[in-house]
C-alpha cells in the first residue's frame, strides 16, 4: 500500500468536471387514432333474428315461487315397462364377495388367528440340515427347502416359520464348518502334514 508521501510527484490527477444539467427530451403531442382499414364497420346489426314461421315459444314454467305460494308437484318418473330388481343395502357387500366377521365386543378376550399349523416343507428342511452335519450332502437341499418354506410362511401361506428359519441358519453354518474342514485338510496335505 502506498502513502501520499511514497507517490510519484510528477503525477497529477486530471481535473474534476462538473456534470451537465439535466435536460428532460423533448415531447411531442400524440397523433389523433385512426381505425384500421380492415375494422368492423359500425353500421347497427338487426336487434334479433326472426323465428322461422310456425315456430312457437316454450312455457318458461314458473320463475320463482313467491313466499306463502306453494309450489308446483314436480312430475312423477315415467313407468317402467321392465320389472326392477331391489337394490341391496349401501353397505352390504357385492354379490359373489365374502364379508369378513365382525370384531369382538367391546372388552370381550383377544381371539388370536387360528396357527395354520407347521409346514411339511420347514419340518424336512431342518431334517435335511441336522442330517447334513453328520453327511454335508444334505446341507445344501435343506438350505434350499429353507428358503421355500421361510418366504411360504412370510406370505402367510404355511406356518413354520421358525423352523425354517432354524433349518436355513443351520444349513449355513454345516456348509461353513464343512467347508473350513475340507480347506484345513488340503492346506495340511499341500505341506506335507498328513504324509507318513
Amino acid at each position: 500500500m502506498t502513502t501520499p508521501s511514497d507517490r510519484d510527484p510528477a503525477y497529477e490527477p486530471p481535473p474534476t468536471a462538473d456534470p451537465a444539467p439535466y435536460e428532460p427530451p423533448a415531447t411531442a403531442e400524440p397523433a389523433p387514432y385512426e381505425a384500421p382499414a380492415d375494422a368492423v364497420s359500425s353500421v347497427p346489426e338487426a336487434d334479433s333474428p326472426v323465428p322461422p314461421p310456425g315456430w312457437t315459444a316454450p312455457d318458461p314454467g314458473p320463475v320463482a315461487v313467491l313466499p306463502g305460494d306453494q309450489p308446483a308437484a314436480a312430475a312423477q318418473p315415467p313407468a317402467t315397462p321392465y320389472p326392477v330388481a331391489p337394490q341391496p343395502g349401501p353397505f352390504a357387500p357385492p354379490p359373489g364377495y365374502q364379508s369378513f366377521p365382525a370384531p369382538p365386543p367391546y372388552g370381550a378376550a383377544y381371539q388370536p388367528y387360528p396357527n395354520p399349523g407347521d409346514s411339511g416343507l420347514a419340518i424336512g428342511a431342518l431334517v435335511c440340515s441336522l442330517i447334513g452335519l453328520v453327511t454335508c450332502v444334505l446341507a445344501i437341499p435343506g438350505i434350499a427347502m429353507g428358503h421355500v418354506a421361510l418366504a411360504k410362511a412370510n406370505r402367510n401361506e404355511a406356518g413354520g416359520r421358525t423352523m425354517a428359519l432354524a433349518a436355513v441358519v443351520l444349513g449355513y453354518v454345516t456348509v461353513a464348518l464343512w467347508g473350513s474342514f475340507f480347506v484345513t485338510l488340503m492346506v495340511l496335505g499341500f505341506n506335507g502334514y498328513l504324509d507318513r
